[in-house]
């Protein structure tokens, strides 16, 4: 009895979903098999105009900012045009021999057209702040004690002990 309730909770998580409706065109696995979650071959791959998704990876140390819902912007290789999308799975396993977590993507533009396999860069918005000030990374320097800028008062240069809020690669808000 103990297995048989073992089974069912295992087939009530093996539920697989979609974020674009469409046809089932391949499956990369067999009845009664035992599949992994983030498998790159044992998978299910749907065809269908109602979207186009983007798979990426997320660093261990990055994954926890990460949520569905969340913005993101996709740049195919070889476009000047950035094509909008949202986060809509990640995956609760890191890939095989990786501490890198899958994370997809769904373009908000279902008519566009990209060949199955382009590349390109993913940046995924995992804070917004408005009316900040910003400065750029390189101008805040972190230590145990915490971070501070260096400000030009009257013409003598002074580093200034600052709280620092969200964090990007580029720019960092100062509150």
């Amino acid at each position: 009895q103990l297995q048989v309730l073992v089974a069912e909770q295992a087939l009530a998580r093996a539920t697989i979903v979609s974020p674009i409706g469409g046809t089932v065109v391949s499956i990369g696995f067999d009845a009664g098999d035992s599949v992994s979650a983030a498998s790159a071959t044992q998978n299910v791959a749907i065809a269908g105009d109602q979207g186009i998704e983007v798979v990426t990876t997320v660093a261990l140390a990055d994954v926890a900012s990460v949520a569905p819902g969340q913005s993101a912007t996709v740049l195919p290789d070889g476009s000047d045009e950035p094509l909008a999308g949202e986060v809509v799975a990640i995956s609760p396993v890191p890939e095989s021999n990786s501490t890198n977590y899958r994370v997809t993507i769904g373009l908000l533009q279902p008519d566009t057209e990209l060949a199955s396999g382009t590349t390109g860069s993913v940046v995924i918005v995992t804070a917004d702040v408005r009316d900040a000030l910003a400065v750029p990374s390189s101008a805040v320097h972190v230590d145990e004690a915490g971070a501070s800028v260096a400000v030009e008062r009257d013409g003598a240069t002074e580093e200034v002990r600052v709280e620092i809020g969200v964090t990007g690669s580029d720019w960092i808000e100062v509150t």
